[in-house]
């Protein structure tokens, strides 16, 4: 205890939550009390630093990081909360690595009974995901989600907000039910995971700074992903989608298309490390439109090569082709056949013939 750092938080209004994009898209299995308590202790956290404060948290902080009006058995909460977020373990799947990690996300409490506040330390295990991160991460104000009522739609915002700079991302049906810890027992009708769905959407749409629509892709008469649309109500933000994103992610569903080229997910991600997302789109359906006219004979190939040629259109995959000397021979120069000498002198008499007379 004598070497621990103590720091009393306050809820301010401007907190910034920032993690590592495997600590967003990992189930966690919360409720939404221990969610909203396990954010407002990471938004407290200094990215920059190389360990971890214990934070003491009163009761009435409490209530006003997790929104709760109702104070009267506040502390009593506190306690309850902070207890079961101890003993949460959550999987973190490192996709880099092969590797996936059980963990606690928070490793001691100190209770001081009669005084107001606890004492909590979270986990060293999660130092990977919240200090020291200079790419693949994310961030958002955390008053983005303390009026979400859904641990739903708080993990959907967060995985989408990961997304934003795309615009689009898409999960197989079973993965978005894995990342949202639905037990294979609840939820079965997919009427019943349409509704959290339409209810997440109506409850972002209206209370975040995104604004996010979707669809649902059928493989035969089965649903097997959703595609959601994300666009940001910030203009400046909006203006910046689909650049080269800070955080060097990829778009999952340009890596899916690229694998059915022949690539495995590694592969496919590889090709896109010097290329954005709308020159990625564009090579893409580049290559579609060549395949679809018959012009494609090894599109496997085709597509590396458009990648990295940063091809941009139908009409720019023929001036590339045109660029090229061998193809300007091959394609462009018609050579007539050979002219005997005998016909080319009576060629040349005819000429003066005519032109005499």
């Amino acid at each position: 205890m004598e070497n621990l750092v103590f720091e009393k938080v306050k809820v301010t209004g401007s907190e910034i939550v920032v993690q590592h994009n495997n600590l967003i898209d990992a189930p966690k299995g919360l409720t939404l009390q221990e969610y909203k308590m396990f954010m407002f202790l990471i938004s407290k956290i200094d990215p920059l630093c190389n360990d971890f404060s214990v934070f003491r948290v009163t009761a009435l902080e409490f209530a006003k990081a997790i929104d709760v009006k109702n104070s009267t058995y506040i502390y009593r909460d506190l306690q309850s909360v902070a207890k079961r977020l101890m003993e949460r373990v959550i999987k973190i799947r490192k996709p880099e690595t092969n590797l996936t990690i059980q963990t606690h996300l928070i490793s001691s409490i100190y209770y001081w009974h009669g005084e107001g506040y606890v004492d909590i330390k979270v986990s060293d295990d999660m130092k990977p995901y919240l200090l020291g991160i200079k790419q693949k991460f994310t961030q958002y104000k955390l008053s983005q989600i303390i009026r979400l009522s859904s641990i739903h739609a708080i993990s959907i915002y967060e995985m989408l907000k990961k997304q934003e700079s795309f615009g689009k991302r898409t999960f197989f049906i079973d993965d978005l039910r894995e990342k949202l810890s639905i037990q294979k027992n609840q939820y079965k009708r997919f009427s019943d995971l349409k509704n959290i769905i339409e209810t997440t959407k109506r409850e972002i749409n209206s209370k975040t700074d995104l604004k996010i629509d979707f669809k649902f892709i059928k493989t035969g008469r089965k649903v097997t992903a959703i595609e959601f649309d994300i666009k940001s109500k910030d203009e400046k933000a909006e203006k910046q989608k689909k650049l080269y994103c800070i955080n060097n992610e990829k778009d999952p569903q340009q890596i899916r298309e690229i694998m059915q080229f022949g690539y495995s997910a590694s592969q496919a991600s590889k090709m896109l490390d010097y290329t954005d997302y709308s020159e990625a789109e564009n090579a893409i359906k580049a290559v579609k439109n060549q395949i679809k006219k018959g012009n494609a004979k090894k599109p496997k190939a085709m597509i590396r090569t458009a990648l990295k040629e940063k091809w941009k259109d139908d009409q720019n995959l023929v001036d590339n082709k045109e660029n090229k000397p061998e193809n300007i021979i091959q394609d462009h120069i018609k050579i007539e056949k050979p002219i005997s000498r005998r016909n080319g002198f009576m060629k040349v008499l005819e000429y003066l013939f005519k032109k005499q007379f």
